[in-house]
């Protein structure tokens, strides 16, 4: 599994990634857990980038992925 299809779900979409999530949830389970260290990397990549371009500190950026990931949660 790629997860760039969820992390582009996660920015654009967030019921498609949802959808995407749950999918490979049911159809693989070793699949889904495979996912896991991706979304992790992304979130390192990403907190890298935010801080080199913007000088966003990485304690900001991760307090935004928490937000983005409690808005999908109870979305």
């Amino acid at each position: 599994m790629n997860a760039l299809p969820v992390t582009r779900g996660l920015l654009l979409d967030q019921e498609s990634a949802g959808e995407v999530l749950g999918a490979t949830f049911a159809r693989d389970q070793g699949e889904f857990f495979d996912l896991i260290p991706e979304l992790a990397d992304f979130a390192a990549t990403y907190t890298s980038i935010r801080e080199a371009q913007y000088g966003t500190t990485a304690a900001d950026t991760l307090a935004d992925l928490d937000e983005m990931l409690k808005e999908f949660v109870n979305a």
